[in-house]
């Protein structure tokens, strides 16, 4: 993901701020409202790279972090919650992780 906030959705801005702060590797994102990219979801959501044999460590430092923040987490299929759900491809050794109905409102940031 470019660090150049002008190429995020405003309302998840600040979330993918946070994460690259942390030190997560944002690769796609939205808010969930503005469309403003085919790839745009209904509902926010933040994608980031992970190594593969690092994805599970990953996956549960990125949930303390989001639990840290206050936000509740619950397993994938949870209709309007936010969740979180690691993948790896064997084909590429590519490893993603994926927050699903997140943005920066959720994350507490308000109108900081």
């Amino acid at each position: 993901m470019s660090s150049d906030k002008k190429q995020l959705n405003p309302g998840i801005r600040r979330t993918v701020k946070l994460f690259n702060d942390l030190g997560f590797i944002t690769v796609d994102s939205g808010d969930g409202e503005a469309h403003e990219f085919d790839c745009d979801r209904e509902c926010g959501y933040v994608v980031i790279r992970a190594e593969w044999g690092m994805l599970v460590t990953t996956a549960k430092s990125l949930a303390l972090a989001l639990r840290a923040r206050g936000v509740a987490l619950a397993a994938v299929g949870k209709v309007g919650a936010t969740t979180i759900q690691a993948s790896y491809d064997p084909v590429d050794d590519s490893a993603i992780i994926d927050i699903n109905n997140i943005t920066d409102k959720i994350m507490g940031f308000g109108d900081e």
